[in-house]
């Protein structure tokens, strides 16, 4: 069922202004400022959101965004299948495995290279996804050019998770490869995961999180806490983790579970969810998107048609 909320007139006025709040306070902790918003599209088939910006993608291979840095101006195939969002850069990837780039950016984030790839993922100046046929890590982007995550494992992979000072991937077998977690963030622990077999990874600052193939999800890091329940999929941004339950709500939680909170609605059940700055958007199982974060910021208004 997509949804629509009220738009108040503190808003309205935010639309003219394309600029987020400076405030110490988390989004999620600030009540007052929060405001959910939906699409009555139901054309999305996917969502990501990275600190102030937002883009979808729909059934046709329309990329739209919305926020602040949202100008990327994408080519457009219909045979688009995921998108990837960074600081100032947005990925492409078809179903042929060819990756396209767009954006601002000195450090190479818009130049993938040749390979095909089954699947991508942004961090805030760096992309990483895996290889068609071999399995293995393709990395590019400025942690990486510059060698601050140091070597990209070899191997196998099945998925990768990329944040800003590190990342991680999952091998077929199920075991999980991090590295990255540089300078004063190397004895964070959030490059040393736990053994046993995980289908997927979500890194965040200090700590990485994990499913089991139970559906159990194990956190690791600085004072990573893993919270309780079954979930399908995990996404983080700085020290936050939201994650989409068996029942397809969102759960979302600090990296120490000192605060967790379902933002979304049962009645808006979900498949996907993205996590930015100063909010998020979960894409809805009818294609519907949902945004729910700081009314003063544009990133978490979505278009009402794509």
């Amino acid at each position: 069922m997509a949804i629509r909320s009220t738009i108040p007139l503190i808003l309205a006025i935010a639309i003219a202004i394309p600029a987020c709040r400076s405030l110490n306070t988390p989004w999620y902790e600030d009540t007052d400022a929060l405001q959910m918003s939906g699409t009555t599209s139901n054309d999305w088939v996917a969502v990501d959101v990275h600190n102030t910006h937002s883009c979808g993608l729909t059934k046709s291979g329309e990329i739209e965004c919305w926020g602040v840095q949202s100008r990327f101006d994408p080519e457009e195939y219909d045979d688009t299948v995921d998108i990837a969002l960074g600081y100032s850069h947005l990925c492409a990837l078809r179903a042929t495995g060819e990756v396209s780039c767009y954006g601002h950016t000195p450090w190479g984030m818009t130049s993938p290279p040749a390979t095909l790839l089954t699947e991508m993922d942004a961090g805030g100046s760096s992309m990483c996804g895996i290889e068609l046929g071999t399995g293995a890590l393709v990395c590019w982007g400025a942690f990486l050019a510059q060698g601050n995550m140091g070597a990209v494992p070899a191997g196998v992979f099945s998925s990768v998770s990329v944040g800003d000072i590190h990342a991680c991937a999952v091998e077929t077998n199920g075991s999980v490869q991090c590295w990255g977690c540089a300078n004063r963030h190397r004895n964070s622990g959030a490059c040393i995961p736990p053994a046993g077999k995980f289908r997927l990874v979500s890194v965040g600052k200090h700590n990485s999180c994990g499913i089991r193939d139970n559906g159990a999800v194990e956190c690791w890091g600085m004072l990573a806490g893993s919270p309780q329940g079954l979930f399908k999929s995990l996404v983080s941004n700085g020290s936050l983790t939201c994650g989409v339950t068996g029942r397809n709500t969102v759960e979302c939680w600090e990296y120490d579970l000192s605060a967790t909170w379902e933002p979304l609605p049962a009645e808006f059940p979900v498949r996907d969810v993205a996590v930015g700055k100063e909010g998020l958007c979960a894409l809805g199982t009818d294609g519907a998107i949902a945004c729910w974060g700081d009314v003063t910021c544009t990133a978490f208004e979505p278009p009402d048609t794509p």
